[in-house]
């Protein structure tokens, strides 16, 4: 008896992991869609440029003003955009070194930037990667 119970047992658990396994499918191969939602790739939301004219913009970071910080892979240019459009040179990195896909990439603006004005820029140098961490003006 408990062989059986134990032979019972085990057809359960496989067929509740089948069951799981095709409803894990199902979801993945989008048989399990709400009918009542328009495809993703239906959905147009309108775009607005806040900035032209920037050369091979690469990171975006927000400061707690609501501008943006936006590295030029190419230039190795960090520009403010401003919410009305208005762009501004504020630092160039000179170890930066563009070519190919390297240059000036990342930008990550501190957590504590109020208080400690931190902003950390991710770039190419001539022969490795570098993170560095710079103020781009006093508090």
């Amino acid at each position: 008896m408990a062989m059986r119970a134990g032979r019972i047992l085990a057809i359960l658990v496989g067929v509740l992991l089948l069951a799981v396994a095709v409803g894990v499918v199902g979801v993945y191969r989008g048989w399990f869609v709400n009918p009542s939602v328009d495809d993703a790739r239906e959905v147009q939301v309108p775009a607005r440029a806040v900035a032209t004219g920037l050369r091979a913009p690469w990171g975006v970071a927000f400061l707690p003003d609501g501008a943006a910080l936006v590295t030029e892979r190419d230039s190795a240019r960090l520009l403010t955009v401003r919410p009305d459009g208005q762009v501004t040179e504020v630092q160039r990195i000179a170890d930066a070194r563009p070519g190919g896909e390297g240059g000036l990439l990342g930008v990550a603006v501190s957590p504590t930037y109020a208080t400690d004005r931190w902003v950390y820029v991710y770039y190419t140098a001539e022969d490795d990667n570098r993170v560095a961490r710079l103020r781009l003006w006093p508090p």
